[in-house]
């Protein structure tokens, strides 16, 4: 007979006391039939089940104080896995690895303010923006909350954390520069460049304003079509954990767009999909000559990875650059060249990789090409600021507000370029 699922562990008598074995563990109950063991079994099991049929850390460890920092991050990230979708993921391992790597081994109720400014300090001297710095201790702070609200660790240690200020301009961290809206000729250049599937994205991205995560796993069967405007009801995104719900609105100029990628038999796969675009890059190559068998392509190598069926947004952002970079090539000096191959593809060419091509033009050489790729360069949040900057000139802020998803006017302002020629025009005839 096949073990239930939710069938709780027995408890089991040794030499007078009773025990019970959970997840490998051995625990002891009390005396065997007495009370005190009846309700300690009881109150495990309880415990056992709130928290997903996983032995809690603080019935592992006998004392609150035992409990080292680097077991109080790995319970907090069981349950961040559950809360918080990659991209806050993966800033909330990287603030707790800093942690951990100076004050993994110590215990948790040890950490306090100075040891968070050692951190912090840790951050400053590799570089990080003043702002993602900020962000990372919040992300600190807020693991030390979840641990004293489950008894993991002292409360007071988040109360003593909650007095380090964020840091301030000129107090430590490079500053960044605000994001601005692309230029309408580095769009349409580097557009050129794209495949039809990115370059769907980057045009629904401007007419809709939304996220680049919003709409890389896209399909035809998340879109209400009933309406003279469609619309998108993401169940993930950015807000919703705040119980926030998201609309996207896509409009006649966008509807063109969609039914381009909405063919009969793939209503239910991603509309946008990096396997389009690679048989797409593939046709573009292909060169038929004498010799040659039908289908081949002259020196371009079968990859060995597999493609996906639907874009990341990291995907996305790295197929843009790309595009870029095709239309706004380097000087010739600093471009990529091709070496002959090696082992059994010595009598063939390569291209040279990143360290080698490094070393040919020099470290000043490789900075300054760094340098020159960020300047000719767009990413794909940008568009959307590009949406916001249009949407409140010709229609308001309070229309941009709602389009984008925004719960507050402020956010909007942030996102959407303020109308400088307006006011200019308005302050000519007015002062």
């Amino acid at each position: 007979m096949p073990r239930l699922k939710n069938r709780l562990p027995r408890m089991y008598r040794d030499r007078g006391r009773a025990y019970v074995k959970i997840n490998g563990k051995r625990l002891r109950l009390g005396p065997w039939g007495s009370d005190e063991a009846e309700e300690e079994y009881r109150r495990l099991m309880a415990e056992w089940v709130a928290n997903g049929r996983r032995l809690p850390a603080a019935t592992i460890q006998p004392t609150v104080e035992e409990s080292s920092i680097t077991e109080v991050f790995v319970e907090y990230l069981r349950e961040a896995r559950n809360r918080y979708d990659e991209r806050d993921l993966a800033h909330v391992r990287a603030a707790l690895k800093a942690v951990r790597l100076l004050y993994g081994s110590e215990p948790a109720s040890s950490f306090g303010p100075k040891r968070l400014r050692v951190v912090r300090q840790q951050m400053i001297d590799a570089g990080l923006a003043r702002r993602t710095i900020n962000k990372r201790v919040n992300w600190i702070r807020t693991a030390f909350k979840w641990a004293a609200s489950h008894e993991l660790c002292d409360e007071r240690v988040h109360r003593r954390l909650a007095t380090v200020p964020g840091l301030r301009q000129d107090e430590g961290g490079r500053e960044t520069e605000r994001v601005r809206p692309v230029p309408r000729r580095a769009i349409r250049l580097a557009r050129r460049q794209m495949t039809r599937p990115v370059r769907g994205l980057v045009n629904l991205q401007l007419l809709t304003g939304a996220r680049a995560g919003e709409l890389v796993g896209l399909r035809a069967t998340d879109i209400d079509t009933s309406g003279r405007v469609w619309t998108f009801k993401p169940v993930s995104h950015k807000t919703a954990r705040h119980g926030h719900e998201r609309t996207i609105y896509f409009g006649p100029r966008a509807q063109r767009v969609l039914r381009v990628f909405m063919r009969p038999g793939r209503l239910d796969r991603p509309l946008f999909s990096p396997r389009d675009a690679m048989a797409e890059t593939v046709r573009r190559r292909r060169v038929r000559g004498p010799g040659r068998r039908p289908g081949q392509t002259p020196g371009v190598r079968r990859s060995q990875r597999k493609v996906g069926e639907a874009y990341d947004v990291a995907a996305y952002r790295r197929a843009i650059y790309y595009a870029c970079d095709r239309a706004w090539p380097p000087p010739a000096q600093w471009k990529r060249i091709r070496v002959p191959g090696r082992g059994r593809k010595a009598r063939s060419t390569r291209w040279e990789t990143d360290a080698e091509w490094r070393s040919r033009i020099g470290a000043e050489a490789w900075s300054r090409l760094r340098t020159w790729r960020g300047d000719h360069r767009w990413h794909p949040h940008q568009l959307r600021h590009n949406a916001a900057t249009f949407l409140r000139r010709q229609f308001g802020i309070e229309v941009a507000s709602i389009i984008l998803g925004h719960r507050s006017l402020a956010i909007t302002g942030t996102y959407a370029e303020q109308n400088h020629k307006r006011a200019i025009e308005v302050m000519s005839q007015v002062g």
